[in-house]
């Protein structure tokens, strides 16, 4: 199985939605997509389950409307590459467990209601390429000064928040 769309079966791997969207349970897949894009889903996302899926390389669950905050079980998940979460809306801080995602090449956050500052260890994501936080409007303070430090990082889309201070060349 390379590929895991919501909500679908594929054998004995597979995702149950209850009927407010929030996902309650998942049995171990060998899949390293979870795709949920669209799909009107709230609630939780990160439970037990989702959280122990060690091989997932992209969860993309943009267009959704989950709300609260990404569980600091995101950590969880080791082989991430992608983390696609645009149009949701999650608020309080991004997680500092986020930059425990050392795999991680993309990173879409954009358009959420989220708040504070960019964990001060985002440096640690050196394989980062996209960095997209755009339209958050409450994400504040300096951009950490690691983030400089990110040689893969190509793009980085932070307009429409509240940062302040200058941008280094």
């Amino acid at each position: 199985l390379e590929y895991l769309d919501l909500p679908f079966q594929f054998g004995n791997d597979w995702i149950c939605l209850r009927s407010d969207g929030g996902i309650v349970d998942v049995q171990y897949s060998q899949g390293d997509v979870l795709n949920g894009v669209n799909m009107g889903l709230r609630g939780m996302i990160l439970g037990d389950k989702v959280a122990a899926m060690k091989n997932l390389r992209t969860l993309s669950i943009s267009y959704n409307e989950f709300s609260g905050s990404i569980s600091p079980q995101i950590s969880n998940l080791v082989q991430l590459e992608n983390l696609y979460a645009r149009l949701n809306s999650f608020e309080l801080s991004i997680p500092d467990e986020i930059t425990e995602l050392t795999n991680i090449v993309n990173l879409d956050l954009a358009l959420n209601s989220f708040s504070g500052k960019i964990p001060e260890a985002v440096g640690n994501l050196e394989k980062l390429e996209l960095c997209s936080l755009f339209g958050n409007g409450n994400l504040n303070g300096t951009l950490p000064i690691s983030l400089y430090d990110l040689t893969n990082l190509t793009h980085l889309y932070i307009d429409g928040n509240n940062f302040s201070g200058n941008i280094s060349d």
